[in-house]
């Protein structure tokens, strides 16, 4: 015969059991989402991770191992959330375990530079909206809707196909955009 405080423990452990497993099958980390544009080793791109997306005219996908030291494209520099903004994601996260709604997306900021002819322009800021179904994200700055299909990688500039985008190392982007930056000045 178990003590009752194991035999607590016991049921505590079968309890948090059974609500964990219906949650782990319903995260992203099915494989249907491994070739989504920002989906990583935890699932979606985490609210204190930061991303570095390049975008060009091309017809596909590009295949960079670094970012190019010449050529016309853009650099998206997706940024961690805001503090208050985290929390607000693990309230959603919270509420969704009781509802069958599932999340939609978030907001975070994301800077925006256009290279042309290896010449770097100022950095832009603008919102990125990552939405999880359709799985979209959409950057609004300066006059321009730029939509990427996380899908098929492919960008849309205020609706007409324009390329196609890839997820940078992004340690060795920080360096390049932190390299371009210490130049600009």
């Amino acid at each position: 015969m178990l003590a009752p405080r194991h035999g607590q423990r016991l049921i505590l452990a079968c309890l948090l059991f059974a609500y964990w497993l219906p949650l782990s099958q319903a995260q992203p980390g099915n494989d249907r989402n491994q070739g989504l544009l920002l989906f990583g080793e935890f699932g979606e791109l985490c609210t204190m991770c930061e991303a570095v997306l390049m975008c060009e005219e091309s017809l596909a996908a590009p295949e960079y191992a670094a970012v190019p030291v010449s050529g016309d494209f853009t650099l998206y520099h997706v940024q961690a959330r805001s503090f208050w903004s985290q929390i607000a994601t693990i309230w959603e996260w919270f509420i969704a375990n009781f509802q069958e709604e599932p999340i939609s997306g978030h907001q975070r900021p994301v800077r925006v530079f256009e290279v042309a002819s290896a010449v770097w322009g100022s950095p832009q800021a603008a919102e990125l909206q990552m939405e999880l179904e359709p799985a979209l994200l959409s950057i609004r700055a300066t006059g321009t809707v730029t939509t990427i299909d996380r899908r098929t990688h492919q960008r849309f500039l205020n609706g007409a196909a324009s390329g196609y985008c890839q997820r940078l190392p992004l340690w060795d982007a920080l360096d390049a955009i932190e390299h371009r930056e210490a130049a600009g000045k």
